[in-house]
């Protein structure tokens, strides 16, 4: 393969472009964000007795958490499946609702100037 003028012309002025707007990142303190909420996609997968009963499905939900301080937060979740029941001689579909409330916790640790823990 033969690279050609033109080519090289345009990959050299790409390399250019790339190298002159990236910059340093500075060490900036975090801002502390109070509230946050977040979605997420997951897989209800029952087991025990109720694998017998009811079938996988896939799950969606939400994640809402307030931040008192950097170290701790209140958490809340909430999620849904809409599963089938087995043992239903019709198509019988089922709502799975969860929800959880609790607490974070959780300290940094700078064990270099690049890597926190």
């Amino acid at each position: 393969m033969r690279i050609t003028w033109p080519t090289m012309r345009a990959f050299s002025v790409a390399l250019v472009a790339v190298a002159s707007t990236s910059g340093i990142a500075e060490a900036q303190q975090p801002t502390l964000r109070r509230f946050e909420l977040t979605s997420f996609m997951g897989a209800f997968v029952p087991t025990g007795v109720q694998s017998n009963t009811l079938k996988n499905a896939p799950t969606l939900g939400l994640q809402g958490a307030y931040a008192f301080n950097r170290y701790l937060s209140a958490v809340g979740t909430f999620s849904w499946a809409s599963s089938e029941d087995k043992t239903a001689f019709t198509d019988q579909d089922v709502d799975v609702f969860q929800y959880d409330i609790g607490a974070e916790a959780g300290i940094e640790k700078q064990l270099t100037s690049a890597f926190t823990l």
